[in-house]
């Protein structure tokens, strides 16, 4: 027989340190996914952001005489030109292709839209608009036409539509 002196842990102790770990491990588990799903918005931004750098130094690399004023603002008639990215069917080139192929180069004169699989990331598209702008009366004179490029990227992963979306923009001066 046990003496009066021996001690333990009863029984509610035990269960109540176990729920109170079952918390903790808990909360840990959600930082885990919290961290996955973070790390799955950054690789989408970098890839937007890559693919937005692309398309904007290809279109300042166009001569100016050739660039095409026009564009595709938003299909919903807002502010941004890619939010949300809802590409009509046959709306966007695709370009899957090595993009530094001249022949597979869908930034060219005429052209505004472009869907891109990125390997081991997902599909994206990109919008771009071409603003030609007057030259202004007054003030230091006119210093000749010159055109104004917006260029909107996002990710077509439903559930991080809109996290990713990059907008950059550039002017171009006739020189």
């Amino acid at each position: 027989m046990p003496s009066q002196r021996e001690q333990g842990f009863t029984l509610i102790e035990t269960l109540v340190a176990m729920l109170i770990l079952t918390f903790g491990l808990l909360a840990v588990a959600n930082l885990f996914f919290l961290a996955q799903s973070a790390n799955k918005v950054a690789s989408h931004q970098t890839a937007a952001v890559a693919l937005a750098t692309d398309v904007l130094e290809r279109l300042k690399a166009i001569p100016y005489a050739a660039l095409t004023p026009g564009g595709a603002p938003s299909v919903n008639g807002g502010v941004n030109i890619a939010s949300p990215i809802d590409m009509a069917p046959g709306l966007a080139t695709t370009c899957n292709d090595d993009p530094g192929s001249a022949a597979n180069n869908c930034v060219r004169p005429g052209t505004f839209n472009l869907a891109r699989t990125i390997p081991g990331v997902g599909v994206f598209h990109v919008r771009w608009q071409v603003i030609a702008v007057s030259p202004g009366v007054g003030g230091g004179g006119a210093m000749g036409p010159y055109a104004f490029i917006r260029v909107a990227a996002d990710t077509r992963a439903r559930l991080l539509g809109g996290r990713a979306l990059v907008e950059m923009s550039a002017w171009r001066i006739l020189s």
